[in-house]
């Protein structure tokens, strides 16, 4: 109710998104976590499964939300700055530098879905790291989450208003 619909960040979604739809939506919510002595996650676009060449107008956004504090040694999310430039043909190699979104906690990183990220090995011994994910897609894209079952009608008619157009 907070984190999704927050003014700051439907001003981007406003910019990036409604060139190229009448409405956007919330594609997917989720929290994630990276325990103690947790590996690297894999390199990936979030837009990888749509049918759109890269590079190109972008079909999805998403925001990290800093639930813990995101440090080199829990787990930060790891970014390819500027590879959502990168045509199809390209994938990160170990010669690219990977920058990390260390931030506090309550902190919020943007990232586009073309970009290359994936959350960081976490090296202590007793921290977790934990995120809210909310992304955003153009509004006639089928959404990752199926927002009509995650909030069905009951709970949705007792949302703020300016919350429900988000769900499609």
């Amino acid at each position: 109710e907070q984190c999704a619909p927050h003014p700051a960040l439907l001003a981007v979604m406003d910019q990036l998104l409604l060139p190229r739809c009448e409405r956007y939506q919330l594609h997917v919510t989720m929290m994630t976590h990276i325990g103690p002595n947790e590996t690297p996650q894999i390199l990936h676009r979030d837009d990888g499964l749509l049918p759109f060449a890269h590079p190109g107008p972008e079909a999805i956004c998403n925001t990290m939300w800093a639930m813990t504090d995101f440090t080199k040694e829990n787990g930060a999310t790891s970014v390819i700055l500027g590879s959502h430039l990168w045509d199809d043909e390209r994938s990160p190699q170990e010669s690219d530098e990977i920058s990390q979104a260390v931030m506090p906690k309550g902190s919020c990183m943007l990232y586009v879905g073309s970009v290359w990220h994936g959350g960081s090995a976490n090296t202590t011994k007793d921290e977790w790291r934990s995120g809210l994910i909310s992304g955003y897609s153009l509004g006639w894209l089928r959404q990752e989450e199926n927002m009509y079952l995650a909030v069905p009608p009951s709970v949705a008619k007792d949302l703020p208003e300016h919350v429900p157009h988000l769900l499609g």
